[in-house]
């Protein structure tokens, strides 16, 4: 076996250089740590609903403006086509 595998482990219990010499994280600063990334996952599980919340509102706003938008077109067919210059309307843009 390579006598060197166990610093090349991945695990938690790899060496770390840090100021020139090899260190092993203790409990308390892995427990720390964990912590510290259990409270960033509740926020990121937070933001993330209320983003979910936020994109289902817009969703159904824009579904009730289409909804509003075809009613009025239907209400009223000839407002929603372009209107069509006279005469008039050519005489008066010159």
């Amino acid at each position: 076996m390579d006598p060197d595998a166990h610093d090349q482990d991945i695990g938690v219990t790899r060496r770390v250089e840090r100021h020139g010499r090899a260190h092993r994280p203790d409990l308390r600063s892995l427990e720390q740590r964990i912590e510290e990334l259990e409270a960033d996952n509740a926020r990121l599980k937070e933001s993330a609903r209320t983003f979910g919340e936020l994109a289902e509102r817009l969703n159904n706003q824009l579904r009730e403006e289409r909804r509003r938008g075809n009613e009025r077109r239907q209400r009223h067919p000839a407002s929603s086509e372009p209107h069509a210059k006279t005469a008039d309307d050519a005489s008066a843009s010159n």
